[in-house]
Formats: structure tokens, sequence, C-alpha cells
């Protein structure tokens, strides 16, 4: 079994890890517009209990974690204390519907407190990206109910499925049974995409004892990754319908803003 781990690729555990990690950074990152608190919590771990004492800095920390949780909840990437009471202020004197701000946040601009229209063209890539996700779904979903191991030799580059009596390319129609190996000679290439060397490899590793437990530790691996990729495309289809709603949203307050405006004019 040693002979195929050192010629095999196995990128599941780090992506799984790396993934794992550059989900809750672009998380936060993405929502607050800051990652102040993760640096707040790097610095702890890194001096203990080490407490600010300077007032100025108390203060201006309290109002950064202010805004930085004002733009992690309504997603408005406001840059200061006065701009957030401005958003409130400006919210309330239109009695606009907090839910509808949160989702139009990508068409408010915060400097003007102004509403843009949505282009039309954000309907056409928003089918695109849901029928991706939804492909990317299906794929996911084959690779977790696989019960062959999706492997990749690390010199030609060449990826397969492999179980314990077969090996099976996933680019080309090339099958490298069990019994091919048999009766296979020496110096003859049982599969024209497959060097002689990844050839004997595949054919050692069926007489291998030990093939039966890499193989489950892989697939097992193999389906935890596939599970991260189907429920990244899983919250990409969320992030769309949301996408979705707030034009509508964003539709309901240029309206309301417009109505506003004009019952202004009237009354003057």
């Amino acid at each position: 079994m040693a002979s195929l781990a050192r010629t095999l690729n196995n990128p599941y555990p780090f992506l799984i890890v790396a993934l794992t990690a550059a989900f809750f950074f672009l998380m936060a990152w993405y929502r607050a517009g800051t990652i102040l608190s993760i640096l707040e919590r790097v610095w702890r771990l890194i001096v203990g209990k080490g407490e600010i004492t300077d007032p100025k800095l108390l203060k201006f920390n309290k109002q950064m974690k202010d805004i930085e949780l004002f733009n992690f909840v309504y997603g408005l990437k406001v840059q200061s204390i006065e701009k957030m009471h401005q958003v409130i202020e400006w919210i309330e004197q239109h009695k606009l519907d907090y839910v509808d701000v949160r989702r139009a946040k990508k068409w408010i601009d915060i400097k003007t407190l102004d509403v843009q229209s949505p282009e039309k063209s954000d309907t056409r890539w928003t089918f695109v990206a849901l029928i991706f996700c939804i492909s990317l779904m299906e794929l996911s979903s084959f690779a977790m109910g696989s019960k062959s191991a999706l492997l990749q030799f690390k010199e030609s580059g060449v990826w397969f499925f492999l179980d314990q009596n077969e090996a099976r390319g996933l680019r080309g129609n090339w099958t490298l049974k069990a019994t091919q190996c048999d009766v296979s000679k020496k110096g003859v290439r049982l599969v024209a995409e497959l060097t002689e060397d990844e050839s004997n490899v595949i054919c050692e590793s069926f007489k291998d004892k030990g093939l039966a437990d890499y193989l489950q530790k892989t697939v097992r691996t193999q389906r935890i990754f596939s599970g991260y990729i189907f429920l990244i495309a899983l919250g990409f289809i969320y992030w769309i319908v949301k996408h979705r709603l707030g034009i509508l949203a964003a539709k309901r307050i240029k309206e309301t803003l417009g109505s506003n405006k004009l019952n202004c004019v009237n009354e003057a």
C-alpha cells in the first residue's frame, strides 16, 4: 500500500481544513466589512488577559465594535457612528421595513442614502449561477454516494476511480480490472492512458491486503469534502434567492421614497 500512497495525490484533508477556515474568515469580512473581532481574539491569544486601559482607545474600540455589529447584521458598510445614526434616522423617517433595508443593501448608496435601480442583467446571471450550483450539487451528490475513491497520479496527473476490483478513468473510457493484471505480460501496457509503472502500481494494490482500509479512509474523506462542496453550492443557492428578494426589496424602497417625496411636494 505504501507504493500506491507515494504515487498518488490525496488533497482532501487539506482542502477540508482550508475551506472551513476560509468560509468563516470570508463570512466575517464580507458581512462586517472588517475583521476587527477576529484580530482582537488573535491578540488576546498572544498576550493573554491583558486589557486596554486608555479611555480614548476604549471609546474608539467600543464605537468600532458597534459599527462592526451594525454592518454584520444589516450588511450596510457604514464607516462611522455618525453615518450609522444617519442611516437609522433615514429608515425611521421614511418608515422603511428593516428587513427590506437589509435585503436591498447592495443597491443602497450609503453616502447619499439613495436607492439605485437593479440592472436587468441581474436576472440573467442569477439564472446561470443557479443552474451551475444545481449541477455542482448533483456532482457532489454522486461523489458522496460513490463507493470508489477518486485518486490522481502525481507524475502524469491522471485522475481515476479505484475500488478493490478495478480502476476506471475519470476522463477517457478506460478500465483496468484485477483479472487483467493476472494474465498480463511484462513490458505490455495494459492501458494506453497509463504508463507501465502506473499500471503496475494499480495491479500491485489489488493484491495488497491494506487496500480495503486505504480505500475506506479515502472514500470517507472524499465524502466529507463532497459534503462541503454540496453545502457551499446550497449556500450559493440561498444567496441567489436572497439576491432576488433584494431586487424586489430595492424596488419597494425606491417606490416608498418616491411616494414620500411626492407627498412632501403636494403638501408644500
